[in-house]
């Protein structure tokens, strides 16, 4: 993140008013009673993860360079998401006391932004998200998600301040998100029903049909859209895959490379090859397909780094070390000090909402292997600022293990090594210090433990 001076923004944003070409956005405002000492801005899609410190009246500014669309405001446990558009001059003020009910947007894209937040409260509110949504049957569930979506519209249309341009993308936002859940009906609805033999009726996909899998513009604004085009392409690429010697992973990126827009192909490559390196397990083959169909230069320099990183973290070579890590009591660790025996650890964050499945996993896995030479341990990248957020989550979770926060959160060297852009990741490594897998089986995964067995743990 860089700073500017203030007097200097205030100029440029005059300059240009909102001028959306431009790549950065002047966050401001100020946190009333606030108790922590930063807020965090972080992508949807996890691409952005930035911190604005507060000042000691609880004010701050700062310029991001991000593209235009959703991103999620975080302070403490408190999150609203927040629309940025290139040129924006966006005020944020809210009492940390009461954050939902005062928090307020002033600016430009203080329209976006109110509508944006009080979407999110309207759909946590509808439960729409909620899995159990899915056990309705069909008629039922397609009323329920119009009547969500026309509140949703009615929303959209009453906010002040709203430009016309967002509000028809984001029409056209709001019924993608709509056939999303159409497509996944029936693969949730025969697991929560437990009818593997259901199928849907005839014409209730019909709305998929009026889906174009070729426009750029919702590509760029909607994340929805963006969730329908990777979701028709693995099918494909699933059907491509029949009969073929290949790998899911280089099945998916062989389709995607037919495209015929640039913008769209590049954008899904990249994403796909950003979220799943890690777990590709022919990464040469994986890496030079990759390289093959990406047009993009500045996305080819950042997987070639992340290509470069998983080299030096295979199987069998030196972990990368962290030093003097901080424990709950204060006291510090590093991971020389667990040599001689196994470590699993977790890397994890307060902030990036924890799932109280793996935690639960954990938590069994410590109480079933409490006799052998294995440390659990809990590695968060919160911010050394959120110190106090780090502890309160692990207490509310009955979080176990040896819990330890990295020195400068998700710029420390042990997560840049280890190549993480975002939790949660679990890295195995034996008594030596070298490593086993370094994107490990999760904890409710069966695989962990015939891992650990295999190391006649």
């Amino acid at each position: 993140m860089k700073k500017i001076w203030l007097l200097l923004a205030l100029v440029i944003v005059v300059s240009c008013e909102n001028d959306s070409t431009l790549n950065f956005v002047i966050l401001s405002g100020k946190v009333t009673n606030s108790r922590s000492k930063e807020i965090t801005i972080k992508g949807i899609d996890n691409a952005v993860n930035e911190s604005i410190k507060l000042l000691e009246d609880g004010s701050f500014i700062d310029t991001l360079y991000v593209s235009n669309g959703v991103y999620m405001l975080n302070y403490g446990r408190n999150r609203a998401q927040l629309y940025f558009e290139g040129g924006n001059n966006l005020t944020v003020n809210f009492d940390a006391k009461d954050f939902e009910n005062t928090l307020t947007f002033l600016g430009d894209g203080s329209g976006e932004s109110a509508y944006v937040f009080a979407k999110g409260k309207k759909i946590k509110e509808a439960k729409i998200d909620d899995m159990k949504v899915y056990e309705m049957p069909e008629k039922e569930f397609k009323d329920f998600l119009k009547e969500v979506n026309k509140s949703l519209e009615t929303i959209l249309n009453s906010t002040d301040g709203v430009s016309r341009s967002f509000k028809t993308k984001e029409e056209r936002n709001l019924n993608y998100a709509y056939i999303n859940k159409l497509e996944n009906y029936k693969v949730y609805h025969s697991f929560l029903t437990k009818n593997p033999e259901y199928k849907v009726s005839e014409d209730f996909l019909k709305e998929v049909k009026d889906v174009k899998y070729d426009n750029e513009e919702d590509f760029l604004f909607s994340s929805e859209y963006r969730n329908l085009l990777l979701g028709y392409y693995r099918k494909q690429s699933f059907e491509n895959l029949k009969d073929k010697a290949t790998s899911v992973e280089l099945s998916f990126i062989n389709t995607v490379s037919t495209i015929s827009n640039e913008t769209i192909k590049n954008g899904l490559l990249f994403n796909y090859a950003n979220t799943m390196f890690n777990r590709a397990k022919e990464k040469d083959s994986f890496y030079k397909a990759f390289l093959a169909a990406s047009t993009n230069e500045e996305n080819n320099k950042i997987i070639t780094e992340l290509y470069n990183k998983y080299e030096i973290i295979s199987e069998g070579k030196p972990s990368p070390i962290f030093s003097d890590y901080e424990k709950m009591d204060g006291s510090k660790v590093s991971l020389g000090d667990l040599k001689g025996k196994f470590v699993y650890i977790y890397v994890w964050s307060s902030s990036f909402s924890p799932s109280t499945e793996q935690i639960k996993s954990f938590n069994e896995l410590q109480n079933k292997y409490s006799s052998k030479n294995i440390e659990f341990v809990a590695l968060s990248i919160d911010r050394i600022s959120n110190k106090d957020g780090w502890k309160e989550a692990i207490i509310k979770e009955g979080f176990k293990g040896l819990h330890i926060i990295a020195d400068k959160g998700k710029d420390s060297d042990f997560i840049k090594n280890y190549a993480i852009l975002f939790p949660p990741r679990f890295i195995f490594i034996d008594m030596d210090g070298n490593i086993i897998d370094a994107d490990a089986p999760r904890p409710s995964d069966i695989k962990l433990e015939k891992l650990f067995n295999k190391q006649n743990i």
